[in-house]
Protein backbone atom coordinates (compact mmCIF):
# COMPACT_ATOMS: atom_id res chain seq x y z
CA UNK A 1 0.00 0.00 0.00
CA UNK A 2 1.48 3.88 -0.86
CA UNK A 3 1.63 6.13 1.58
CA UNK A 4 -0.92 7.88 -0.73
CA UNK A 5 -3.67 5.61 -0.30
CA UNK A 6 -5.39 5.50 3.54
CA UNK A 7 -7.20 3.12 4.46
CA UNK A 8 -10.58 3.08 5.31
CA UNK A 9 -11.64 4.38 9.19
CA UNK A 10 -12.94 1.96 11.21
CA UNK A 11 -15.74 2.75 13.09
CA UNK A 12 -15.10 2.76 17.11
CA UNK A 13 -17.91 0.29 18.67
CA UNK A 14 -20.19 2.49 20.93
CA UNK A 15 -19.36 2.23 24.47
CA UNK A 16 -21.93 0.65 26.56
CA UNK A 17 -22.84 -0.56 30.13
CA UNK A 18 -21.43 -4.32 31.11
CA UNK A 19 -23.02 -5.44 33.89
CA UNK A 20 -23.27 -8.63 35.54
CA UNK A 21 -25.60 -10.14 38.32
CA UNK A 22 -25.34 -12.98 40.62
CA UNK A 23 -27.46 -14.52 43.12
CA UNK A 24 -26.02 -15.66 46.61
CA UNK A 25 -27.33 -16.35 50.05
CA UNK A 26 -25.37 -16.43 53.59
CA UNK A 27 -26.28 -17.64 56.87
CA UNK A 28 -25.19 -15.27 59.77
CA UNK A 29 -26.66 -16.17 63.12
CA UNK A 30 -28.44 -18.98 61.77
CA UNK A 31 -30.46 -16.56 59.98
CA UNK A 32 -30.42 -16.83 55.96
CA UNK A 33 -30.20 -13.54 54.34
CA UNK A 34 -30.35 -13.21 50.30
CA UNK A 35 -28.68 -11.15 48.61
CA UNK A 36 -27.88 -9.98 44.66
CA UNK A 37 -24.07 -8.95 43.51
CA UNK A 38 -23.58 -6.67 40.76
CA UNK A 39 -20.36 -5.50 39.03
CA UNK A 40 -19.38 -4.15 35.87
CA UNK A 41 -18.36 -1.27 33.74
CA UNK A 42 -20.97 1.74 33.59
CA UNK A 43 -20.80 4.43 31.06
CA UNK A 44 -21.26 8.01 32.10
CA UNK A 45 -22.43 10.32 29.22
CA UNK A 46 -22.48 13.92 28.90
CA UNK A 47 -25.40 15.37 28.40
CA UNK A 48 -26.57 18.94 26.07
CA UNK A 49 -27.24 21.63 28.77
CA UNK A 50 -29.16 23.14 26.55
CA UNK A 51 -32.36 20.45 25.68
CA UNK A 52 -34.18 22.97 22.80
CA UNK A 53 -31.11 23.60 20.93
CA UNK A 54 -30.50 20.48 18.40
CA UNK A 55 -27.58 18.34 20.16
CA UNK A 56 -25.45 15.58 19.23
CA UNK A 57 -26.74 12.91 21.15
CA UNK A 58 -25.46 12.01 24.77
CA UNK A 59 -21.22 11.46 24.18
CA UNK A 60 -19.71 9.24 26.29
CA UNK A 61 -17.37 10.48 28.59
CA UNK A 62 -16.02 7.76 30.96
CA UNK A 63 -16.56 4.09 32.19
CA UNK A 64 -15.99 2.90 35.52
CA UNK A 65 -16.18 -0.10 37.53
CA UNK A 66 -18.23 -0.62 40.00
CA UNK A 67 -19.09 -3.63 42.31
CA UNK A 68 -22.76 -3.90 44.40
CA UNK A 69 -24.38 -5.92 47.21
CA UNK A 70 -28.02 -5.33 47.74
CA UNK A 71 -30.30 -7.28 50.09
CA UNK A 72 -33.11 -9.16 48.50
CA UNK A 73 -36.34 -9.13 49.86
CA UNK A 74 -36.40 -5.86 51.27
CA UNK A 75 -40.05 -4.09 50.98
CA UNK A 76 -39.36 -0.51 50.47
CA UNK A 77 -36.09 -0.27 47.69
CA UNK A 78 -35.60 3.46 48.09
CA UNK A 79 -35.20 3.01 51.66
CA UNK A 80 -31.61 1.45 51.42
CA UNK A 81 -28.11 3.02 51.98
CA UNK A 82 -27.00 5.72 49.59
CA UNK A 83 -23.62 4.92 47.88
CA UNK A 84 -21.32 7.53 47.75
CA UNK A 85 -18.37 8.23 45.30
CA UNK A 86 -14.82 9.44 46.57
CA UNK A 87 -15.42 13.35 45.39
CA UNK A 88 -18.58 12.50 47.85
CA UNK A 89 -20.56 14.79 45.05
CA UNK A 90 -22.64 12.81 43.72
CA UNK A 91 -24.88 9.92 45.07
CA UNK A 92 -27.18 7.13 43.90
CA UNK A 93 -29.61 5.31 45.63
CA UNK A 94 -27.68 1.84 46.99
Amino acid sequence: MSSEEKKPEEKKPEPKDNLVETRHSVAIGGKEIKYTVTTGTMVMKEETPDREKESEGEKPKAAFFFVAYTKDDVADKNKRPRTSFPNDDFCLPG
